[in-house]
Parts: C-alpha cells; sequence; structure tokens
C-alpha cells in the first residue's frame, strides 16, 4: 500500500474494509464518530470529503482485481454485492456522513 495516494486514502480504505465486513457500519457509531473527529480538524480539504464515498468505490475493484487473481468464486461475489450496495445507497449514505 506504499506510494502517493490521495490525502484521503486510509480514511477510505478503512471505512470501505469496515464497510465490507459488515455493511450496516458504514451507518453505526464508529463512522459517526470518526467525521465528528475528523471534519472539524480540517485534516481533508471539503472537496477530498465530497469525492470520498466516490474513492471508497473505487478502490473496491482493486480488492475484485486480487480476488479475481486467486480465483476466489466466493468474495468476488461478495465484493461485487458490496460495490452494488454502495452504488445503490450512495445519496444515503452521504446523507448519514453529512457529507452531503
Amino acid at each position: 500500500f506504499c506510494g502517493v495516494k490521495p490525502e484521503f486514502y486510509d480514511a477510505a480504505n478503512l471505512l470501505g474494509c469496515i464497510g465490507f465486513e459488515e455493511p450496516s457500519s458504514l451507518a453505526d457509531a464508529f463512522a459517526e464518530e470518526l467525521f465528528k473527529a475528523v471534519i472539524p480538524m480540517k485534516i481533508y480539504e471539503d472537496k477530498s470529503l465530497s469525492y470520498l464515498l466516490d474513492y471508497i468505490i473505487a478502490l473496491r475493484f482493486a480488492w475484485l482485481s486480487e480476488w479475481l487473481r486467486k480465483k476466489d468464486e466466493d468474495m468476488k461475489n461478495m465484493e461485487i454485492l458490496y460495490m452494488n450496495l454502495l452504488i445503490k445507497n450512495y445519496e444515503n449514505i452521504l446523507k448519514i456522513w453529512n457529507l452531503k
């Protein structure tokens, strides 16, 4: 995971991974507290935050490629389901995170 990345890479990877394990965690106290703590710190540009969910979805393609390389059908199918869940609930997630 080394190299030049957007400023919100770690947050996107963290949220994407916890959401993959338990999608409801994207709307629970962890996500809420993360945003309550991070947004007032101004460590991320507002423009970056506006693309956070898009970047989470984009990062899932890297995970999908991993499952395809390993020929892991179960994980591939879970990843596709998760990506679809994120896309279908895009507006709701942004509202929950107060990014919309």
